[in-house]
């Protein structure tokens, strides 16, 4: 069967567009839909964050982990996502697939990792007062 609506198969393709749009990311002009973009951060740092609580059994850990991602604001948000990547790996959980597709969108990674680092800082703080 051909693939008619040239559909992307990875988030490097030019054709991931089509699926950021489809997730409400980006609007028909192609232009970034910022609250959408923030949503999303907010969403994947709480999962990623109860995903490290849930991971492993010392608070110690899962504070050193945040702190390491809230020390990378001066990173490049594509390493940034690495980094998110790994964790996840380390975890033995797969990576959410809103972050697989936004990780090769030059246009939309940058304000993900922005948000996202932000709402795992919050998260830190409330950790360090427990």
């Amino acid at each position: 069967m051909n693939n008619l609506w040239n559909r992307s198969v990875g988030p490097f393709d030019e054709a991931a567009v089509q699926r950021h749009r489809h997730m409400g990311l980006l609007d028909c002009n192609g232009d970034v839909n910022a609250d959408a973009v923030n949503f999303l951060a907010h969403l994947c740092a709480g999962l990623f964050f109860d995903a490290l609580c849930d991971s492993y059994v010392e608070m110690q850990t899962v504070s050193r982990i945040c702190q390491a991602f809230c020390k990378s604001e001066n990173v490049e948000a594509q390493r940034v996502v690495l980094m998110i990547c790994s964790e996840y790996d380390a975890m033995n959980h797969p990576v959410p697939e809103a972050i697989w597709w936004i990780s090769g969108s030059k246009l939309l990674v940058s304000p993900f990792i922005e948000g996202f680092l932000s709402y795992l800082r919050e998260y830190l703080k409330e950790l360090e007062v427990m």
